[in-house]
């Protein structure tokens, strides 16, 4: 296998990795005080600490309730007293990519460039050097 090839395959499975990892969870919840719920089809059960959610789940915060839910893009909602939501996919919103998440998204990028440059580069002047006189 040539080192362009696998070069390559590197900065495509860096690419793929990160767009995995972006889509594996849709949103976190965290109770901020009083009652918070989450419904993952079974049911509501309260929730005490940040807990991870997916797109389907619903949370529901209780008469002295209140809840945020960020999601993976940056986003956040808050839940007051009483609301009940669909955590559904992502909202667009101004805060969608936060620094450490721009910062993130650059480094992923430039890995897979120079994954690709790597691929796409002409390697033959590494294998073809003339000997020095003597």
């Amino acid at each position: 296998m040539s080192f362009r090839f696998t070069a390559g395959m590197i900065g495509i499975a860096m690419v793929s990795g990160f767009a995995f990892l972006s889509a594996a969870q849709a949103a976190t919840v965290s109770p901020i005080e009083g009652t918070t719920s989450l419904n993952r089809g079974g049911g509501f059960k309260r929730i005490t600490q940040e807990t991870a959610a997916g797109p389907q789940d619903r949370v529901m915060t209780g008469a002295n309730g209140s809840a945020r839910i960020v999601y993976d893009n940056g986003c956040v909602v808050t839940l007051s007293n009483n609301q009940s939501v669909s955590v559904g996919d992502a909202p667009d919103c101004r805060t969608a990519w936060p620094e450490d998440h721009r910062l993130l998204a650059i480094g992923a990028v430039a890995a897979a460039g120079a994954g690709l440059a790597i691929a796409l580069s002409d390697d033959d002047h590494h294998h073809r050097r003339k000997p020095h006189s003597p």
